[in-house]
């Protein structure tokens, strides 16, 4: 049996492979995904193209140091085309969920299988969320 390797330090990801029984292992693609963002940034790449680059980064990076067949993946949230990172701060997190509130946006999950260094299947879902409208008062309880 050709083993199946998680390239993530994401529990939520392991989860979701344990939960359907599968057997794998999860290492770490170790890649500097900040370096990757900001030269797709200034290549002119959407929040799609940035999920689907570093899912396959994480899976090939990986691939490259371990035998059978590695999972990358990798999501972005895009709101008019615009790529929503994770906040760094508080102040950040809240200005984020104003421009979001009240207001459909794209998840996009991407998701690479990768052997020996090479992307061997890929697929993307990009779902439109509506998030709920809420008030400042909400979000300070929040």
């Amino acid at each position: 049996m050709i083993p199946l390797v998680l390239a993530s330090a994401s529990s939520a990801r392991a989860a979701i492979l344990a939960g359907a029984g599968v057997a794998f292992t999860a290492v770490l693609a170790g890649i500097d995904e900040d370096a990757v963002k900001r030269d797709l940034a200034r290549a002119g790449a959407g929040p799609r193209a940035v999920a689907e680059a570093l899912a396959e980064a994480k899976a090939t990076v990986v691939s490259r140091r371990q035998g059978g067949l590695v999972i990358g993946a990798d999501q972005t949230l895009d709101l008019d085309g615009a790529l929503f990172d994770k906040a760094p701060d508080l102040a950040a997190a809240r200005t984020r969920l104003r421009a979001l509130r009240g207001r459909a946006h794209l998840l996009h999950a991407a998701l690479a299988v990768a052997r020996d260094g090479k992307v061997i299947w890929r697929t993307t879902d990009s779902p439109r969320l509506t998030m709920r409208a809420f008030s400042d008062a909400f979000l300070d309880d929040y």
